[in-house]
């Protein structure tokens, strides 16, 4: 996951310095949710770092379509890390509340 143009393809941002910005970001969150993960670090801690990476992302800055694309890349690191739920957090990222 880690390197990976996480704004290419369909709908998104094709300004250089935006997309290198989110990817920089996605991975500086993969690779520290990766890290905890390999030293133990529990569901709640996990989703705690998660957190505590997606609110760096400014969603307001953001147009639906490249917030929806770090949102997918986001909740495409929930399984390897062994979790099967965000708890809301992306919901409450993306939408400002979480729906369920």
């Amino acid at each position: 996951m880690i390197g990976r143009d996480h704004m290419a393809g369909g709908l998104g941002t094709t300004e250089p310095a935006l997309k290198a910005r989110l990817n920089s970001q996605i991975d500086a969150a993969a690779e520290a949710l990766a890290s905890k993960a390999v030293h133990g670090a529990s569901d709640a801690e996990l989703l705690e770092e998660m957190g505590t990476r997606i609110a760096a992302i400014d969603r307001d800055s953001l147009d639906t379509e490249n917030a929806e694309k770090v949102a997918s890349a986001f909740e495409a690191m929930l399984e390897p890390l062994g979790l099967y739920s965000s708890d809301g957090l992306l919901n409450t990222w993306m939408y400002g509340f979480d729906p369920a």
